[in-house]
């Protein structure tokens, strides 16, 4: 029972820090630019975040297993698979990412009105997100196997606590685009 709390009570501030890097930036964009930005925000950001998440999510999931196998027979190995698939993973969605940047516009115009064709460049700056948050998955998988689930914590809450502040300071002079951006 010690071992489950030590390694699990840390994830709890981390998953509150992820929800709040998650929508924090959609009060602050509601406070100084009013629901309409919210919603511009909020398709080119869920656009960016299914479409990574389809792709990423199933590959996340049969990692899963191959990570566990890997720290079990070796932690130098697991390390030295990790790396590779970080390395393969970042030629993959690059590319990909490539492909979807090209016709996202049109297709972002050919599902929605006007008012939500200025979500493009949200779409674009989160989808970017999307990708490093998506390579710090596949080495968190790595880092909670190793139990190093306070290290998560600390990089969790320093993430959430830069993202609201940063946002504060941005979201009133650049608008949706500095959400997406930070």
């Amino acid at each position: 029972f010690y071992d489950l709390m030590k390694i699990g009570i840390p994830i709890i501030p981390s998953t509150f820090s992820y929800l709040i890097m998650v929508a924090g930036d959609r009060f602050i964009i509601k406070y100084y630019l009013g629901l309409d930005s919210v919603a511009v925000y909020t398709f080119g950001a869920r656009l960016s975040e299914y479409i990574v998440f389809s792709i990423f999510q199933p590959f996340q999931k049969a990692n899963t297993p191959i990570v566990r196998k890997k720290v079990a027979k070796s932690i130098k190995e697991a390390k030295e698979y990790t790396k590779a698939l970080t390395n393969i993973f970042n030629i993959f969605i690059t590319i990909l990412l490539c492909l979807l940047v090209i016709p996202a516009k049109d297709f972002i115009h050919l599902i929605s009105d006007d008012i939500y064709g200025s979500a493009y460049p949200v779409f674009i700056f989160t989808i970017i997100g999307f990708y490093f948050d998506s390579i710090w998955r596949i080495n968190g998988q790595l880092i909670n196997h190793l139990e190093k689930t306070k290290l998560t914590m600390v990089l969790a809450v320093f993430g959430a606590i830069t993202n609201i502040a940063l946002n504060l300071y941005f979201i009133p002079i650049y608008g949706v685009i500095a959400a997406s951006v930070t």
